[in-house]
């Protein structure tokens, strides 16, 4: 997914602001989908790829996995052979 933008929500009773939760509107690779989804529920593409990948599924899921590789222009070596292996 690539964050499009992210916002702080606040809230407050008394007149203070008081931080009641930060989200990110993303768009998802190979869909036109946007979603929002809070912050810790992010990792950086690249730093998290190996455990994440899914080398059973097929389909959009690895035109998403392409293209998110290809916005992140700076594959490692890892990730590289993980892609070369389903590329279509």
């Amino acid at each position: 997914m690539r964050v499009l933008g992210i916002t702080v929500s606040r809230r407050g009773d008394t007149g203070l602001a008081v931080l009641a939760g930060q989200e990110a509107r993303v768009s998802w690779f190979g869909s036109p989908t946007t979603s929002f989804l809070p912050l810790t529920q992010l990792s950086p593409f690249l730093e998290s790829f190996q455990s994440r990948f899914d080398r059973k599924r097929k389909g959009p899921y690895r035109r998403a996995i392409a293209e998110a590789a290809s916005a992140a222009k700076q594959l490692t070596p890892e990730v590289r052979a993980l892609l070369t292996q389903f590329e279509t």
